[in-house]
């Protein structure tokens, strides 16, 4: 089964977030909601991924945040995950984004795994808050 990863269609956005609040826990799906922006994860015509992402600007800086990035349970350990976050981070980067910020839950192994390989580094909530340019 091939994937594709492309923009989201608005007519889609109902079907991603009910699959990004299946994808989490009770106290994750409270903030999922209709996404600024967001990537999809297809495979036969049917949504099996997603990765919403905002870009916040502060003054001169530009700061791509990656919101949740999830896949069907039946497409886990495909690299599935691994296609949205790479090509969200380069429409991050393409769009002009001066740092790129996620915040992952600290026992959400899959993600960090998937971030590490991507360049991301382990930081603090002050780090990120002075990225976003709030501090």
């Amino acid at each position: 089964m091939e994937i594709q990863v492309r923009n989201m269609r608005p007519e889609e956005s109902y079907a991603a977030v009910k699959l990004a609040k299946k994808s989490f826990g009770i106290i994750e799906r409270l903030f999922i909601t209709k996404p600024e922006a967001a990537l999809v994860a297809v495979s036969d015509d049917k949504i099996v991924g997603g990765v919403f992402y905002t870009i916040k600007v502060s003054g001169e800086k530009k700061c791509g945040i990656i919101d949740f990035i999830f896949t069907d349970s039946a497409f886990q350990g495909r690299g599935t995950g691994k296609l949205l976050c790479e090509e969200c981070i380069r429409i991050l980067m393409e769009q002009g984004c001066d740092s790129l910020i996620s915040f992952i839950q600290g026992d959400n192994a899959a993600s960090w795994k998937i971030f590490m390989k991507n360049g991301f580094v382990r930081s603090s909530i002050l780090k990120a808050i002075k990225l976003l340019g709030i501090d």
